[in-house]
């Protein structure tokens, strides 16, 4: 595939800071790799190049396409978890680090709270834990004091360092610590490329500013920023655009959307204030077309989308985007009933040993840490830990030196023998074991930890998609529809919605469809937000975007 002259743009450009503003359909992932390619021809190697995306499927994708191996490829948690167990005694951890689950780290915070006597409430201790060591650490640093909530978020901290162990928030959080006082030399890394900037919180932001990287790339979309409620902040890519020594180059060209969505999609967007100027335009010459209808009734919406989309060649290329879960489950259900190709979408459920045997991945971490022992214990032995714990304190020995006898370290090799010597269930044996096999070859248990925090992905199944917009972010389909497109639903009713990212929210679910967009409203629909049936209005953005 060729490149267009803005791509082309964006590949030789020499600017040390580049923030290439790509919108829907742009090519933005080629572009990113025929970049990284010319570097490579120009004499640079891949393992001085750090890529940041925003799943792992990403990576893998960008990898798979550059065939090369760079210093690291993936998430912004992983790599920072990468540099902790690099570098992190520079900072006071130990140099083995265990990952915590939620679970685990809800205890530790629990022993905190105790010790100092907070008693304040939960929202002002999420709000100071939210604010990390760092900002912390500065308040003290400057002479400021610290409320009470402030206090035992620090006291958490210092506690995690001191115990080598660190969770899924705090691996940012004393990442930025280490990317402030790491050098250049030490990182050797020259070249930082980072994908889906605009969706990056604030700490995010603050690390990339942090590493010592002389060439720096960030990709994005601000008319595409929709993750506030997982803390993204889309003045991050805003701001970084209007710094006088980063450059700024757009793909604006759309080689996905047909002429009508795009020309829809654009007028909707620039409602938005203070946004960047720049358009998204459709250049696969084809008109495609946009439709609004409205029924009186939300089950002649749901028979008529059914009846349009049965009579469509390929069930494969038809997505129903809504803007939430519930929605989902109503016309996945009503879909379903009228005969429609929606796959049951089925995740098994997690092992009845899962929580046990994370502990036991974490204290192989970390066979020394003497809480990550004793949790351990009381699981498998109650009646006799705190004896076991009381003989290991008088001998002035670890509970791993005195009873356990886990070796100091284990790579992950050794890690199935270890959970079958625990009595781990085959269940959790076969889940970890999935979990090793997609891990890198440097990668230990910590990182394998990492991976297993989470739920893996639902396994796509052929049929028609009835997903959330938020879940269809970055894929694309021939026919989308857009039901339940009314006020309160779009844009939300929600206190935590703002109007713009609303905006940006149907931005991104128009620009999913590559020929046909048809946009459904009904006048009366059973309880959304509300209790029982009630009038519903049109969203205000069909007027916005000029199409009736």
């Amino acid at each position: 595939m060729s490149l267009s002259p803005e791509q082309q743009r964006a590949v030789e450009s020499n600017s040390p800071v580049i923030c290439m503003m790509a919108g829907p359909g742009s090519g933005k992932t080629h572009t990113l790799v025929e970049r990284i390619k010319r570097l490579i021809a120009d004499g640079a190697e891949p393992g001085h190049m750090v890529v940041i995306t925003f799943t792992n499927e990403a990576a893998n994708e960008l990898k798979s396409r550059t065939d090369a191996v760079f210093a690291y490829c993936g998430t912004l948690h992983g790599y920072m978890l990468k540099l902790l167990q690099q570098y992190g005694t520079s900072i006071g951890l130990g140099e083995s680090i265990s990952v915590i689950n939620e679970d685990l780290r809800d205890d530790l915070l629990g022993e905190v709270i105790y010790e100092t006597g907070y008693k304040t409430t939960k929202k002002e201790l999420k709000e100071a834990l939210a604010a990390g060591p760092n900002a912390l650490n500065d308040i003290k640093t400057n002479g400021g004091a610290l409320s009470k909530a402030q206090t035992t978020a620090l006291a958490f901290y210092q506690r995690c360092i001191r115990e080598s162990v660190v969770d899924y928030d705090s691996i940012l959080h004393f990442g930025l610590t280490l990317a402030k006082q790491i050098e250049a030399w030490d990182l050797k890394v020259l070249f930082l490329f980072v994908d889906e900037f605009q969706d990056s919180a604030p700490i995010d932001a603050a690390i990339y500013e942090a590493l010592p990287i002389a060439n720096k790339f960030f990709i994005g979309d601000p008319d595409q920023s929709i993750y506030a409620f997982r803390g993204a902040d889309v003045e991050n890519i805003i701001s970084l655009s209007q710094q006088p020594d980063t450059k700024v180059l757009l793909l604006e060209d759309n080689y996905r959307s047909d002429v009508q969505i795009t020309q829809a999609a654009q007028m909707l967007i620039e409602y938005n204030p203070n946004r960047p100027e720049k358009v998204t335009r459709s250049i696969t010459t084809a008109a495609g077309s946009v439709t609004v209808n409205e029924y009186p009734i939300e089950d002649e919406e749901l028979l008529a989308l059914a009846q349009n989309i049965n009579n469509l060649p390929d069930p494969n290329e038809v997505a129903v985007l809504v803007r939430t879960n519930r929605l989902v489950d109503y016309f996945k259900r009503g879909l379903q009933s009228y005969r429609v190709p929606v796959p049951n979408e089925y995740r098994a459920p997690l092992p009845a040993d899962w929580k046990r045997t994370l502990l036991y991945l974490s204290l192989l971490c970390n066979p020394g840490n003497d809480k990550l022992a004793y949790r351990w214990l009381c699981l498998t032995n109650k009646t006799k830990a705190d004896i076991i714990k009381m003989e290991a304190l008088s001998q002035f020995m670890t509970i791993n030196e005195s009873w356990l006898k886990l070796p100091a370290q284990i790579g992950v090799e050794s890690v199935m023998r270890s959970l079958i010597e625990a009595n781990v269930s085959m269940e959790s044996c076969e889940r970890v074991q999935l979990a090793i096999d997609a891990l890198e070859g440097d990668d230990g248990i910590p990182q394998l930890l990492s991976v297993l925090q989470f739920e893996p992905p639902i396994e796509k199944k052929p049929g028609v998609t009835v997903s959330t917009i938020h879940a269809a972010k970055g894929r694309e389909w021939d026919h989308v529809f857009l039901p339940a497109f009314e006020q309160g639903i779009i844009p939300s009713l929600s206190k935590k919605a703002s109007i713009e990212e609303e905006r940006r929210v149907a931005f991104v679910g128009m620009t999913r469809a590559r020929h046909t967009l048809t946009i459904t409203h009904a006048k009366v629909r059973a309880e959304q937000y509300r209790s029982g049936e009630y009038m519903a209005a049109p969203s205000q953005f069909i007027k916005e975007m000029g199409v009736n």
